[in-house]
C-alpha cells in the first residue's frame, strides 16, 4: 500500500472497507443510535361534494422508481454506488448489500441467508420527478420486494457492542477548520496510523465498527466535525476481539492488538467499553436469487 492512500467521497464507511479489504462482500462492513429507516406513506382526504357523506381516507401509493434494471452481476460484490437527480447505480454490489441501504442500517443488523454475501448485482434506477434523494431507501425497500420477492420483519435483539465513551480526563480531540458540511475521508499510512478528516464521533464510530468487524456506538454526546488520528495499523485493527468478560466495562483483552487499539483511543481523551445494548436487526423472511424480469 502507498504511504498515505487518501478516501474522501463522502462515503466513508464504504471507502474505509474498500481500502482495508479489496472485497466488500467479505468484510462485515458495520453512529451512535442505529438510523431507522422508515415508508412514509401520505393519507389523503377528498372533499365530497354532498355534505352528508364524508370521504373514506385513502393511502397513497408507495414510492417507487420510474423504471429500474436488475441483473445478477457475479459474486465479486466491490459495491459501487452513484447517486444524482435522476438516477442511481449500484455496481458490483451484495444483495445484503441493497438491504442495508434500503433499511438505512449497518450489515451486522442484518440477518439473512449467507448467499445474500457472495451473490452481486447491478440495478439501474430512474428516479421519479419530484423525487429526492432521501426517498431512494423507501423506493429500494419496494424493489427488492417486487423484483426478488423479499418480505422481512424487524427485530430487536441485544447484542454485544463496543460503546464509544469520554475518557476520565475528557476528549483530545481538534476540531475541523473546514466547512462542517465538508466532505469526509481518511487517509491510511503504511507507518502506523489513520487520519480521519472532519469527521463526526458518529461518523468515526461507524467506521470503527467497519474495521473492527463489531459494532460501535457513539455515546459522547460530543457535536462537531474533528480531524482525528489513529495511530494504529490495520494488522492491530484486525486483531482485536470484544474482552470475554463483558461485566467488566473496562477490560482491555490480552492480546496485543486490542491493547494498541484500546491505547489509541486513550490518546483522543476516548476509551471503548464493552457492553449489551439492544440493536434492531432486519430479519429477511424469504427472498428469491433470481430476480424478476426488467
Amino acid at each position: 500500500m502507498r504511504a498515505g492512500t487518501l478516501l474522501g467521497n463522502g462515503d466513508l464507511k464504504k471507502g474505509i472497507a474498500r481500502l482495508v479489504m479489496n472485497n466488500a462482500t467479505n468484510i462485515r462492513e458495520l453512529d451512535r443510535t442505529l438510523p431507522r429507516a422508515a415508508v412514509i406513506a401520505a393519507i389523503l382526504f377528498s372533499p365530497m361534494s354532498t355534505p352528508e357523506i364524508r370521504a373514506q381516507p385513502q393511502a397513497a401509493a408507495p414510492l417507487a422508481f420510474e423504471v429500474a434494471s436488475v441483473k445478477p452481476a457475479g459474486t465479486s460484490c466491490r459495491g459501487r454506488r452513484s447517486v444524482d437527480s435522476q438516477q442511481v447505480r449500484y455496481a458490483n454490489f451484495s444483495l445484503k448489500g441493497l438491504v442495508r441501504d434500503a433499511y438505512k442500517v449497518e450489515l451486522y443488523q442484518i440477518n439473512a441467508p449467507e448467499w445474500f454475501d457472495g451473490q452481486c448485482y447491478d440495478v439501474a434506477a430512474k428516479l421519479p420527478d419530484g423525487a429526492s434523494k432521501e426517498q431512494i431507501p423507501a423506493m429500494l425497500q419496494a424493489l427488492l420486494a417486487e423484483r426478488f420477492r423479499m418480505t422481512v420483519h424487524k427485530e430487536m435483539k441485544r447484542d454485544r457492542v463496543y460503546a464509544l465513551v469520554v475518557a476520565r480526563n475528557g476528549p483530545r480531540l481538534k476540531e475541523s477548520k473546514g466547512q462542517s458540511d465538508g466532505p469526509q475521508g481518511v487517509e491510511l499510512h503504511a507507518d502506523g496510523h489513520m487520519e480521519f478528516t472532519s469527521a463526526t464521533l458518529a461518523s468515526f464510530s461507524s467506521a470503527m465498527s467497519v474495521l473492527l468487524a463489531r459494532p460501535v456506538v457513539d455515546m459522547t454526546e460530543i457535536q462537531g466535525h474533528f480531524d482525528i488520528t489513529l495511530n494504529v495499523t490495520r494488522g492491530d485493527l484486525a486483531g482485536m476481539s470484544l474482552p470475554q468478560n463483558s461485566a467488566s466495562a473496562d477490560t482491555v483483552p490480552e492480546n496485543n492488538a486490542a491493547s494498541s487499539v484500546f491505547a489509541a483511543m486513550q490518546e483522543l481523551g476516548l476509551k471503548l467499553e464493552s457492553r449489551n445494548a439492544p440493536i434492531e436487526h432486519i430479519v429477511v423472511d424469504s427472498a428469491e436469487k433470481v430476480p424478476t424480469g426488467n
